[in-house]
């Protein structure tokens, strides 16, 4: 065999090897770039990269990235210094459309009931609880929307109660739900009859619990003193509030 067509078909072997080897992951490359953009505190960078991340995340089958990227993004929530990239970072892991992977890393951002006045991000988070619907939310989400000092944290709990529509455990998610609006109204009690602060709370809550129980039972109803009418008429059958 001549030394040329010997060479031509080596070459011919090798190439597909060597194009093999030249193509860059594009889960790997992505969060190589978002972990340098976070340690140099790029926010904008940052936001930007991150947005790309739920595209290429459902795409991979590379297990172990996808898991590394969904890390990055829970250490970009938790980093005080990277401003808006930390929401952007929020809404991407809802869009993974991996609920436990993303609220395992963002969860431990949720807000506590002592919290006074919580941040946009602390917000996205509660926002967040309901959008993913993970059963390890459900407790907390409650536990604000009964004890929350901040009213906002207590309507945004609320609301997003009203994700877990095709949760198990959606009838005491509704009767919990009934059961915090009865205690934040004014009125129920001695201390919040004549409290300003009770009725302002109420004020903010109010919408929350309404959105919440709509959400959740697939209703539209108006007021929450409609719906514990409604509810009082099917105590004994909840399940029937539900509208499938």
């Amino acid at each position: 065999m001549r030394p040329l067509i010997l060479l031509s078909l080596v070459l011919a072997f090798a190439a597909p090897f060597a194009n093999a080897e030249d193509e860059v992951d594009p889960a790997k490359a992505l969060l190589e770039q978002l972990t340098a953009l976070r340690k140099a505190e790029d926010a904008d960078g940052l936001a930007k990269a991150v947005a790309e991340v739920p595209e290429i995340y459902k795409a991979s089958a590379d297990k172990s990235l996808k898991g590394k990227l969904c890390g990055e993004l829970g250490k970009t929530v938790k980093d005080k210094d990277l401003g808006a990239a930390r929401l952007a970072a929020v809404d991407a892991l809802v869009a993974l459309e991996d609920p436990k992977a993303a609220w395992k890393a963002m969860g431990k951002m949720l807000p506590g009931p002592k919290v006074e006045e919580a941040s946009e991000l602390q917000l996205a988070v509660v926002q967040a609880g309901g959008k993913l619907a993970q059963s390890k939310a459900v407790k907390p989400l409650i536990e604000l929307g009964f004890k929350a000092k901040d009213a906002k944290v207590a309507a945004a709990a609320c609301e997003a109660l009203g994700g877990y529509k095709d949760d198990k455990r959606r009838v005491m998610i509704l009767e919990e739900l009934i059961t915090i609006g009865r205690r934040t109204r004014p009125g129920q009690s001695t201390e919040k009859a004549t409290s300003t602060e009770a009725r302002e709370r109420w004020q903010a809550v109010a919408p929350g619990v309404v959105s919440g129980l709509n959400r959740i039972s697939g209703r539209s109803i108006a007021s929450f003193e409609d719906w514990e009418s409604l509810y009082d008429d099917y105590k004994k059958r909840p399940k029937e509030l539900f509208v499938d």
